[in-house]
């Protein structure tokens, strides 16, 4: 069965540059496109929020909106689709504004051939999908964590507790709030015999690793 479609979303008002985008996406071999057009900036809202494209296309400008806007706007709506900032001429400033905006990659219309769009495209979309298996990872790994029958803490380099799970919390008594606030420090514990009487002259072997790093 072959791969289906790649969907692309085109976000700009000008119909030649429509035309082409359309026509460097027809000269892609490597694998099929699908792409639909809206000129306008409440049209591309409408359809960011169908979550029906594997990938954004935005013009910068749109009319007396911006393709940055659109960018900030389309995180509050959760769209996971990566986004590629389309612009007539290079600017630093609006490059690093799309970077912070969570844009993919930044492109110069001038200078677009079918190649560098497809591996532009290619590289946001790869790049996404390593960002989700990523997350879905640190999730799994963040449930079972907390919902593990042993005690478990994670402390910073400088000593702070920033995690401790619900086992750990009973048995140490740390309250959430305080672990959230940093309040609690591993440095503060002190090494103990079996039945919890200090060992003098003991260092905590955890201050050692702290301070190695290792």
């Amino acid at each position: 069965m072959p791969d289906a479609p790649v969907k692309v979303l085109l976000v700009d008002d000008d119909e030649d540059d429509y035309v082409i985008t359309r026509d460097l996406i027809s000269q892609i071999r490597e694998r099929r496109y699908h792409l639909d057009w809206v000129n306008s900036y409440d049209a591309a809202v409408a359809a960011i929020r169908r979550q029906e494209h594997d990938i954004s296309l935005l013009d910068y400008r749109l009319g007396e909106r911006t393709g940055l806007e659109l960018l900030r706007e389309s995180q509050s709506l959760n769209c996971r689709a990566p986004m590629i900032l389309l612009t007539g001429q290079g600017d630093h400033e609006i490059d690093l504004e799309a970077m912070k905006a969570g844009a993919a990659d930044y492109l110069i219309k001038g200078q677009l051939s079918a190649n560098t769009l497809e591996r532009a495209m290619r590289y946001a979309i790869e790049g996404k999908h390593a960002e989700e298996r990523l997350r879905r990872d640190r999730d799994l790994i963040s449930r079972i964590m907390e919902t593990s029958p042993v005690g478990i803490v994670v402390a910073n380099q400088a000593g702070k507790i920033t995690f401790a799970n619900h086992q750990a919390e009973e048995v140490l008594c740390l309250a959430r709030d305080a672990i959230a606030h940093g309040t609690y420090s591993v440095l503060d514990w002190h090494m103990t015999d079996a039945e919890g009487n200090p060992l003098p002259g003991q260092a905590l072997p955890l201050k050692k690793v702290l301070e190695s790093g290792q």
